[in-house]
């Protein structure tokens, strides 16, 4: 009886952390038709941090699908304090910025890497990631950029390989 009432208490805490770690998340990868930019304290090689002018989401998988055609509107950017709202596009989406990595710096161009969320209505806040290319040649400063979700394992799965292993070591009891 006792190992009845285990196995149900198990099953049924498995249920409830199953429904609760079923989140709708954002997925896919989104890509912006380069635009220019201005870097803020001195020329690419020097630069503190970005202002960067309007693009157009130039396309889209999953949940990015439907931005494709909308304008994306960003903020300034400062590498010492990268944290905030980076871009909002005009069909809703945004991606708030965490962290920063510059990967590359010289007088030509700047490359970097930024960690965060993107937020979408109907979606939960999902992590992701956000890469910008920025190059000047004559003075004109362009750039690309590109950005993905990163949707982690569900916790459902680890809870129910938890639960499986805690089944199998009460049998071998």
């Amino acid at each position: 009886m006792r190992s009845l009432i285990s196995s149900v208490l198990v099953l049924v805490v498995l249920g409830l952390a199953a429904t609760t770690a079923s989140a709708a998340t954002i997925t896919g990868e989104i890509a912006f038709l380069g635009s220019t930019f201005a870097p803020v304290g001195g020329g690419l090689g020097t630069a503190t941090g970005l202002t960067i002018d309007p693009a157009l989401v130039g396309a889209g998988t999953g949940e990015f699908n439907s931005q494709v055609g909308s304008l994306a509107n960003f903020s300034p950017l400062d590498f010492g304090a990268p944290d905030g709202v980076l871009f909002t596009t005009t069909g809703g989406l945004s991606f708030t910025v965490t962290g920063l990595t510059v990967d590359v710096q010289d007088a030509t161009s700047l490359d970097f890497t930024a960690t965060g969320f993107y937020s979408l209505a109907g979606f939960d806040d999902t992590g992701g990631i956000f890469t910008w290319t920025g190059e000047t040649l004559g003075g004109l400063f362009t750039y690309s950029a590109t950005g993905a979700a990163v949707v982690p394992l569900p916790g459902a799965l680890l809870l129910f390989g938890s639960a499986l292993g805690f089944l199998g070591l009460r049998r071998t009891r």
